[in-house]
Order: structure tokens, then sequence, then C-alpha cells
């Protein structure tokens, strides 16, 4: 009977698939944050001045104001 020599080979194969699904999810989530929208711009903001509307049974000659739904004198 004769001994044969058997070499076990590295996995190659199975290496470059780990290697290949991590390069993919570094690449994805760098390209996900780089292009990712800007959820708060930076910048001046706008500010919108509304007329200040009074009730209907208020005299002219009362300085009270409405700010929102309370009187402010």
């Amino acid at each position: 009977m004769q001994a044969r020599l058997q070499i076990k080979r590295f996995p190659s194969t199975l290496l470059m698939i780990v290697f290949a699904l991590a390069a993919a999810l570094v690449l994805g989530g760098a390209l996900g944050y780089t292009f990712k929208p800007t959820s708060l711009t930076s910048g001046s903001g706008h500010v919108i001045a509304a007329p200040n509307v009074q009730a209907v049974n208020s005299s002219a000659n009362d300085s009270c104001v409405f700010v929102g739904k309370h009187k402010a004198c």
C-alpha cells in the first residue's frame, strides 16, 4: 500500500468573498454618509412678520394687543 500526501489548500475563494463583502459594506457606508440629504440647513433663517389682528369688539382707545390667543397690556 502506498501512502499519499494530501495538501490542504487555504480556502482562497472564501477569503475573497469575505473581503468583497467587507469592502462593499465599507464603501456603501462611506457613500451613504457622503450623499445623505442634510436634515438641518445652516444659514440665516427667514422671519415672517404677520399683521397684528385684534378682536372685532375692541375699542380704538384700547392699548392692549393680542399675542396669539392672549391679551397683552
